[in-house]
């Protein structure tokens, strides 16, 4: 069994761990994380290249920016942390600017790694329920 396979690899627990806490929740067949970290990110995508066999080539990128981020500084930032291409980079959204009463600015957009597949999303919320079932209740 895979999940049986994979269950003492760090990067696959680490990974599903983020998953279940941030990833889309929603049975449309999106594999997907949104966040504005870009060292969870960095994991989610090891995640998918390492232990889902994801290859780049189905890999996609969206931002949410600000008006007032540089969305060259963001695509090249993002690209950087997460080693993807820019032309994986298919959707920017550009956002209203944001309230001056904003705390904690955003400085390169929230970013969503995601990729189409209705088999790897039915199987990652199996492999969380297997988790919880193994983990969290023994």
């Amino acid at each position: 069994m895979e999940f049986e396979r994979l269950a003492d690899n760090p990067l696959f627990l680490i990974g599903l761990g983020i998953y279940w806490g941030e990833g889309d929740k929603t049975d449309n067949g999106r594999v997907a994380v949104i966040n504005t970290d870009p060292e969870l990110l960095r994991i989610v995508v090891n995640f998918y290249r390492q232990c889902l066999g994801i290859s780049d080539s189905i890999l996609r990128i969206g931002l949410f920016l600000y008006e007032d981020i540089d969305r060259n500084v963001a695509i090249a930032f993002w690209s950087d942390k997460l080693k993807v291409s820019p032309q994986q980079f298919i959707k920017i959204q550009i956002l209203k600017s944001r309230s001056r009463l904003t705390e904690h600015k955003t400085k390169y957009g929230i970013c969503s790694l995601y990729f189409s597949s209705t088999r790897f999303s039915i199987k990652i919320h199996e492999w969380i329920r297997l988790l919880s079932i193994r983990k969290l209740t023994s």
